[in-house]
């Protein structure tokens, strides 16, 4: 029975590799448009042992084909550029969404902007793949090769270019909360080469051919020992979740900061009112109308009041506006602070500068005196929506309305924790940033909790929310710090230091949420980079094929003897 179903596997890799060129490709592109499915929010990670595999046999066809395998470089380029494009192109669909805000300027564009961006971004899987054609072969090694390939592909996106690790391939182990857990360990790029291997594993059921091997053979030759790689992956599988399982239990039940109500506001307004200059003062307005619904602070409880307030909630440079300073010192009431975001501007250093003033995407802290107490200004910027890279590339080739029109913020400092008087000091985050994978040292720095604001309505009801919400609580898993999410359009939420769900608000809907503070998790975290320890279960899968490989060749003497 075994021997049957390794025939059919033979099969299929025969008819991988017997495929043409451009259907390959077509292939690899409805691959990478299937293995989205892995992604938040709908996590069916198990969609991923089809895919890859099938992934790999392509590879194999074009590296071991009976046909000309010359130019096998530019075919690895090509599968994985083909699987690049269709995995982005569907995933990131819902970034057209921002162009429809303002459809009377920017929906021109709105078909660049969903084809070029995955187009470009596929380049990361397709050179590291190229190159891999080096050390393709024909035996077990070839996953390891994979996971690599994988690995380099989603460190240099993170990073390269400003960075955008976007659903990376490690999210598809994120899914479950017990699975999550396993980023505490290994990080999420670690994960990523975790999940390329396990989820390749079956593509080692059937043996890429070569020009004189028979496949009725092959698939009868060693087939069972074949399924121990399989095997070796449900395992790891099985051992993250139980992992994960294990550290909830251990952590037990959440516990809070004593003293300080937590108020997230979300007054869900509409974007087309948020860009619009004369709709601002009324987006302002009902903002401070909604706060203004809460109860009064219940001194028995807490001490402290924080209200977090989304990503320019202050549509204006709040540090040069004594007006609305004015109207939240009426709004606040003793032992309330307010942090919200609002633009920030300077003079500029340089008098002579085209620009007479710098402008900065901002979090403030202001105190019940109506007093600015804090802020922090934005350091990681989104390309293309707060600044325009390579300017003087855009004037060069006659562009220069727009590299001049789309200045664009300035850059901030790097973050480091604000300080709030009679509240424990908070590690801030706008939008993007918290995207983007933090040290496990964060922790040591002073900061108690991280805190996340942004306006994801510009992506309506879309996936894109829910998988920015997902992103950002992963952060809560690195650092073992609680993480406090408050957006305009879409999802505030409230997770404790394993990422659990204390409290969250429905995407896209006006309202506001009363919590506590979680804790800092008391589960310690590794103090080193995490990615070496996936290289660890890597390393494991490199012995037991060699073992395997080993027990073979005694196999092989012996039955000669």
């Amino acid at each position: 029975m075994w021997n049957n179903y390794a025939h059919k596997f033979m099969s299929l890799n025969q008819m991988m590799s017997e495929l043409s060129n451009r259907k390959k490709y077509l292939i690899a592109f409805l691959l990478g448009i299937f293995s989205t499915l892995a992604m938040p929010p709908v996590s069916f990670w198990p969609i991923l042992f089809i895919t890859f595999p099938i992934l790999i046999w392509l590879i194999d066809g074009v590296k071991f084909s009976q046909r000309n395998t010359t130019g096998t470089r530019k075919k690895f380029f090509l599968i994985g550029w083909s699987f690049g494009f269709g995995y982005f192109l569907v995933s990131l669909y819902w970034l057209g969404s921002s162009f429809l805000v303002e459809p009377e300027k920017f929906a021109w564009a709105l078909p660049f902007a969903v084809t070029l961006l995955p187009a470009f971004l596929a380049f990361f899987y397709a050179v590291p793949l190229a190159v891999s054609n080096v050390f393709w072969t024909k035996g077990p090694e070839r996953l390891l090769t994979f996971s690599l390939t994988i690995f380099i592909a989603d460190l240099l996106r993170s990073y390269l270019f400003t960075g955008f690790p976007w659903n990376l391939v490690g999210h598809s182990l994120t899914g479950q909360l017990e699975l999550m857990q396993s980023v505490s360990i290994f990080g999420i790029l670690g994960l990523s080469a975790i999940a390329a291997l396990i989820f390749s594993t079956p593509a080692l059921l059937a043996h890429p051919l070569g020009k004189h091997e028979d496949k009725q053979k092959q698939s009868h030759k060693n087939s069972f020992s074949k399924a121990l790689p399989l095997a070796f992956s449900v395992c790891v599988i099985v051992s993250l979740y139980g992992y994960g399982a294990h550290r909830i239990n251990k952590e037990g039940s959440t516990k809070f900061i004593e003293g300080i109500e937590l108020v997230l506001v979300q007054p869900n307004i509409s974007q087309k009112d948020k860009v619009d200059l004369k709709k601002r003062p009324a987006a302002l307005l009902t903002t401070i109308e909604l706060t203004e619904t809460l109860p009064p602070l219940d001194q028995a409880k807490n001490q402290q009041r924080l209200i977090i307030w989304p990503e320019t909630a202050i549509p204006f440079a709040l540090n040069r506006s004594p007006t609305i300073l004015k109207r939240l010192d009426e709004m606040l009431a003793e032992g309330s602070t307010l942090i919200s975001g609002a633009f920030h501007v300077e003079n500029s250093e340089d008098a002579k500068a085209r620009d007479s003033y710098k402008v900065f995407n901002s979090l403030f802290v202001v105190n019940d005196q109506g007093e600015i107490e804090n802020l922090y200004d934005k350091n990681h910027l989104v390309p293309f929506g707060e600044y325009l890279p390579f300017p003087q590339l855009f004037k060069a080739i006659g562009l220069s309305a727009i590299a001049d029109e789309r200045g664009g913020f300035k850059i901030g400092p790097e973050p480091s924790p604000v300080q709030i008087k009679n509240a424990p000091p908070f590690l801030p985050s706008i939008c993007y940033e918290a995207i983007f994978p933090l040290p496990s040292t964060t922790g040591t720095k002073g900061a108690k909790w991280l805190l996340n604001i942004s306006n994801d309505g510009w992506f309506g009801n879309t996936v894109g929310p829910h998988q920015h919400l997902h992103q950002v609580r992963l952060r809560a898993l690195e650092t073992g710090l609680p993480m406090v999410r408050s957006v305009n359009g879409g999802v505030s939420a409230v997770f404790d230091g394993i990422g659990r769900i204390v409290k969250k608000t429905t995407l896209n809907k006006k309202a506001i949420i009363v919590s506590a503070i979680p804790k800092k998790s008391k589960i310690s975290i590794f103090p080193f980079p995490k990615e070496l320890l996936s290289f660890l279960i890597l390393l494991i899968f490199g012995v037991l094929i060699s073992t395997e490989k080993i027990l073979t060749n005694r196999s092989k003497l012996t039955s000669k003897h």
